[in-house]
This record gives structure tokens, sequence and C-alpha cells, in this order.
């Protein structure tokens, strides 16, 4: 609202968190600034570094985890959150990369609009109209997973429905993507 933007890491994972815990992260991160359109905000596991509190917070998971494609696994104390974050996972490294796609000019599209000060403009609105739109999609899938699992149902249903409507949005990104670094150039 004032012109000035904001850009935050969020981690969602770390071995103690509870279902509960992820529900109201994805209600969070969809009510302030449109973080739920990052997918990674979703999906971020805790990492472990040597001699840091969280290493002592938790030194099971601290001496016992793996490292696939940049990210950790541990054991969670519930083993359906852990569930949730390899899904998460499997959807964000799925399908030729198109989160990562998304994310990415996500990314780059946010830094466009905001430090050419286009947010307040019509170009700029339609992205952030499309912003609003992929935060609700990822956090409602979130929110789907969390309740399925807490209800026993398996997580898998809804994947090919967020991924096809992901496509789409990825679609949109790119045309509005390419608009703004065209009145960027000539501004």
């Amino acid at each position: 609202d004032n012109g000035i933007a904001l850009f935050g890491g969020y981690i969602n994972f770390n071995p103690a968190t509870t279902i509960n815990d992820l529900e109201k992260s994805a209600v969070f991160l969809r009510e302030n600034g449109r973080e739920g359109a990052n997918f990674t905000n979703l999906s971020q596991g805790v990492r472990f570094y040597d001699g840091t509190k969280l290493c002592k917070k938790y030194p099971k998971q601290a001496q016992n985890y793996e490292i696939i494609d940049g990210e950790f696994f541990y054991e969670f104390d519930n083993p359906k959150v852990g569930d949730i974050y390899k899904h998460l996972f499997d959807v964000k490294h799925s399908k030729d990369g198109l989160i990562g796609k998304i994310d990415s000019i996500n990314y780059e599209t946010t830094d466009l609009v905001y430090i050419n000060q286009i947010q307040d403009t019509k170009l700029g609105q339609k992205y952030l109209n499309l912003a609003d739109e992929r935060s609700v999609l990822n956090t409602d899938y979130c929110l789907d997973l969390c309740k399925k699992s807490k209800d026993g149902v398996s997580i898998e249903g809804g994947r090919k429905s967020f991924m096809d409507k992901s496509e789409v949005l990825l679609s949109k990104y790119k045309a509005v993507n390419s608009e703004i670094k065209v009145v960027v150039e000539y501004k």
C-alpha cells in the first residue's frame, strides 16, 4: 500500500510441525502480502547446519537427514506431516519443473512491478490479481492436503487438477511478464 516491497523467506516445516500449524501457515501466507503465491513458502523445510540452535533443539534429526535436490528430509514427530512435506516436494519437482518455473517468473515479475513502481497501474494490478489467484490456488491446495490427512484420506487426489491449473497460471504469468517488460523498457 505504501509502495514498499518486502520480500522474505518462510520455513513452513520443522520436525515438530503439526497439521494445525500447516493450516495456520497457509492462511497466514494467503493473508499477508501474497506470500502464498510462492509455492516454496508452503513447501520449505528447515535445514540443519552444524553449530546452530536448531541442531541442539532437534538433535536426532540434525544427525539423521538426507538431502535431495537441496531439500532436507528428516523424521517428523507426526508422520502425516512428513507425508505432506514429501508430497509438496514431489509436486514442486514434477512436470518439467512447472512449479519452479512459476515461482521464478513470479519473483521476476514482482521485482519488475515494484522496482519500476507500476503496482498502481492497470498492468501492475493485472499482475497483482494474478499473484492473488496463485496464492489462493497454492494455499487452498495445502489446506486440502491438511484436511485429507486429518480425515485419513489419501493426499494424492487433487494433484492433477492443481498441476493443470498451475499450467494455465504459468501461461498467464508469461503473458503479463512480457507486457510488463515492454512497458518497463519504454519507461
